[in-house]
């Protein structure tokens, strides 16, 4: 039941491409819909067979896989650098266990298909050593690929990573930098932007994506409001939203996170502190660790190695261009999560365990609040109802988020990452009930009696009414907007078959047939609601019922 803004628009953009029978133009209800590149619309019409197989699994499973194969790359990148496979699992989880990774990580509209192209150019780079004629060729595609999926502006925070990393294998040298890596730099970024001028060529209305999609998607991105202002200030300000944005993104890891850039600085400034009169650190030590060495052990206690500090850079990159545009969100800087994880498992023995321990309380409160509602939840309404195996998987989860606080540090380094992915798994199963369909109202038979039918059901956003199709199949959909109370009770009047949110404890206009019913889960609750949750035990105001109404064939006005 996760939800992210878009998502039904472009499920309705891939669903509507696919019934047209080609690829291009991406149309929706409202006409040609150039808002995204193609790559994930197709990805969801291959997926389901070109709509044979229409589900929200078929849609949504792509991108579990992509989140997979990113924990993968992350996990073989630390394995590697480390020299230690405990590493590589290390990460993996670190990786899995963010909060990017169950919010973007599940719906068919997120960022991991970018991620992952995004971040596999700087693995490339790190598994080959050095910026060569091949490593070009393959990040350009690989970027190509990631601006299919998102946007050609992707290309710029990977070019501008790259360019840091040479810069800084160059002993900072800027001449030799701009002598001996330009070419190489602007031919990955060529590949991969000519990759995306494919949409261009083969789209019968090029103009259009130009004025919709460059224009107004991304160029409009910069000259929106007081940018002085708001680059410190407001919704959008660069300080919170970029610089400090991996620590929402994180989650509960945010303060092993805060930990991992606390331990480099501190690092860094000491050996600040050593230099001598000749500018050179007293005393000299070699760096450990280089990824063309044959041994690539990192020492924990040791200088950041070269591999690790092109990690750094490549996190710097991205902070640094996307504190350009007017608007910025967290889900910009995604793969910076899968550098940090990396970063963050091979440093994982630096980190105070006072901060991991708050970042284990932090779990253990998720969960146990969790399982406070899961306890509460039936009593308040009895439509809902757990399974032992869900009680019980609940349980352990719970007991290990307490191993994460409770015990040696040794023990907790290793038993957090587990505890802090859990967290999803506890999340998905206390949400479970309220996935389910719609169910035959008493004495109805059910969505059997409405089939081939339009339906009307609320739809607050861009095309929200769209998800309700793999609600109730054979029947066709149209939007109605609730906020519109006067345009709502209009419909009552007239006897509409629509969908109709109630509270749990209401019931349907009289008068009126109701065919289904199912529970619905409340996004936005008032601050007084909230509190008569908490502090009463009101968990049936976490709920209201959506029931799919008809009014008899004349109605008085």
């Amino acid at each position: 039941i996760l939800k992210i803004g878009d998502e039904d628009l472009y499920i309705q953009i891939a669903r509507m491409t696919g019934e047209q029978g080609k690829l291009l133009p991406l149309v929706c209800e409202l006409g040609i819909c150039d808002t995204k590149p193609p790559l994930l619309f197709w990805q969801g019409i291959a997926a389901t067979d070109w709509g044979h197989w229409w589900s929200l699994w078929a849609l949504r499973f792509p991108t579990v896989l992509y989140t997979a194969a990113t924990a993968f790359l992350v996990g073989l990148l630390a394995t590697k650098l480390a020299a230690d496979r405990r590493k590589g699992w290390l990460a993996a989880l670190l990786f899995t266990g963010a909060a990017s990774t169950f919010q973007y990580g599940r719906p068919f509209l997120t960022n991991q298909p970018e991620t992952f192209w995004l971040f596999l150019p700087v693995v490339l780079l790190l598994a080959f050593g050095e910026l060569s004629w091949p490593v070009v060729v393959m990040c350009g595609v690989s970027l190509g690929i990631g601006a299919l999926y998102k946007s050609f502006v992707l290309v710029i925070p990977v070019a501008a990573a790259f360019a840091l990393i040479q810069w800084r294998r160059r002993g900072w040298d800027l001449v030799a930098t701009l002598r001996r890596d330009t070419g190489r730099l602007a031919a990955m970024a060529g590949i991969g932007l000519a990759l995306f001028a494919l949409w261009f060529l083969f789209d019968p209305y090029p103009g259009r994506i130009l004025h919709q999609f460059v224009l107004g998607e991304n160029v409009g991105k910069l000259s929106r409001g007081n940018y002085l202002k708001d680059l410190v200030t407001g919704h959008y300000n660069a300080i919170t939203v970029i610089w400090l944005g991996d620590l929402v993104n994180f989650g509960t890891l945010a303060p092993a996170l805060a930990g991992l850039v606390g331990v480099t600085l501190l690092d860094r400034w000491r050996r600040s502190a050593a230099r001598g009169s000749d500018g050179k650190f007293l005393p000299k030590r070699e760096e450990v660790g280089d990824y063309q060495g044959s041994t690539p052990v990192v020492d924990p206690k040791a200088p950041l190695t070269a591999a690790e500090r092109d990690l750094w850079c490549y996190v710097l990159g991205f902070l640094i261009i996307y504190t350009i545009p007017h608007q910025r969100q967290e889900n910009y800087i995604l793969p910076t999560v899968a550098a940090l994880a990396v970063l963050m498992a091979l440093r994982w023995e630096r980190i105070p365990g006072w901060l991991l321990r708050i970042s284990g309380v932090l779990a253990t409160v998720m969960v146990g609040g969790l399982a406070w509602l899961m306890l509460g939840l039936p009593a308040a309404v009895p439509d809902v109802s757990y399974a032992p195996w869900q009680l019980g998987a609940l349980a352990i989860l719970l007991l290990l988020a307490i191993s994460s606080v409770a015990g040696r540090d040794a023990g907790i380094r290793w038993r957090l990452p587990a505890a802090v992915a859990g967290t999803w798994f506890a999340l998905g199963l206390a949400l479970a009930p309220f996935d389910g369909p719609f169910l035959p109202a008493p004495g109805s038979p059910g969505l059997a009696a409405i089939r081939d039918r339009t339906i009307l059901f609320p739809s607050t956003f861009l095309m929200r009414h769209e998800r309700f199709r793999f609600d109730v199949p054979g029947s066709q959909v149209a939007p109605y907007d609730p906020r519109d109370s006067a345009a709502t009770d209009s419909l009552v009047r007239q006897g509409r078959l629509m969908a109709l949110t109630i509270p749990l404890d209401g019931a349907p206009p009289a008068g009126h047939r109701t065919y289904a019913q199912r529970l619905d889960l409340r996004t936005r609750i008032p601050g007084n609601d909230v509190r008569q949750i908490i502090l009463d035990r009101r968990f049936d105001l976490l709920v209201r019922r959506l029931v799919i109404i008809e009014g008899p064939d004349v109605l008085t006005p």
